[in-house]
């Protein structure tokens, strides 16, 4: 039977009959962490020879799904084999395990493929024929240790400082990226301030369906996943906001907004900067924020 870690022992005759284990130890840790690096792993390349040099560190590696350990890399040299292909080398920090390896080390070794028990402290794009490396690529993002159910707070924000009309047709702007280093959910809103005016740009008077239309915004994260399209606009200036919740996955997303108007004959207006009063107008803008890990 398990109990808490702290908790003490119970004892038959000096032998103890529960309390927490090895195996205990991992799934707590398990529950409260990401696999990657808590601090120091810093890799340093040859400008010589096939080597990479790790700096000493702390790391959270993952032995079993559900389990990890805390472990202290001690640092140190690894050799790459001779380059007779591209590849890619994965530095590591490895958990060995008595019943396994026969003991209880932590290893530095580099390969194509993490082995188990294992963690990644770089991935690097290797040529044929390279002799040391110096000229390696890093190819993936470093996966630092993200405790359970935080937040990595502002992933991705672009705004679109623009005054005056919009596109009719489609376009794509704001390309860019984020990374996350676990499977997450996040919130993307698009925020715009926007009016219509007269395909002959002069203003409406009230509600003038000549100057009537409706625009539409396409929040890509690796693809379009909704739709959002404003309510008819007119002269009126409004503050617009759409908001969604979407799960992505482990590693790094492209992203950008498609913008287009969607119907009506007038033309739609952004509006940025200061207005005659005072107030700062903020044109169109797409915020992406980490929500937390998707369960």
């Amino acid at each position: 039977m398990t109990s808490g870690w702290g908790v003490d022992a119970t004892l038959s005759g000096g032998v103890p009959t529960s309390g927490t284990t090895d195996l205990d130890v991992r799934k707590v840790w398990g529950s409260l962490y990401t696999p990657g690096i808590i601090s120091g792993c810093v890799i340093t390349k040859s400008s010589s020879q096939l080597k990479y040099t790790v700096a000493s560190g702390v790391a959270v590696i993952q032995t079993a799904t559900g389990e990890v350990v805390m472990a202290p890399i001690a640092g140190g040299t690894v050799t790459t084999p001779t380059v007779t292909s591209n590849r890619t080398d994965i530095v590591y920090a490895q958990q060995a395990f008595p019943t396994i390896e026969g003991n209880s080390n932590i290893v530095l070794g580099v390969a194509s493929t993490l082995p188990p028990r294992a963690v990644a402290l770089g991935t690097y794009s290797i040529a044929a024929g390279a002799t040391n490396t110096n000229s390696v690529v890093q190819t993936d993002d470093i996966d630092y240790v993200l405790p359970y159910g935080a937040s990595l707070g502002l992933l991705y924000n672009y705004q679109y400082k623009f005054d005056g009309k919009l596109n009719d047709t489609l376009v794509r702007r704001g390309q860019g990226s984020f990374y996350v280093p676990s499977d997450r959910l996040v919130n993307v809103t698009v925020n715009a301030c926007l009016s219509a005016l007269r395909p002959n740009g002069t203003g409406a008077v009230g509600f003038d369906n000549t100057a009537y239309c409706e625009y539409g915004f396409l929040p890509n994260c690796d693809g379009d996943f909704v739709l959002w399209t404003s309510p008819g606009l007119h002269q009126s200036w409004q503050t617009l906001t759409f908001t969604k919740t979407i799960t992505v996955s482990k590693g790094r997303h492209n992203v950008n907004l498609g913008m287009q108007k969607m119907v009506g004959p007038g033309d739609a207006y952004a509006h940025y900067g200061t207005d005659p009063q005072g107030y700062g107008r903020i044109g169109i803008e797409m915020i992406i924020i980490d929500a937390g890990p998707q369960k």
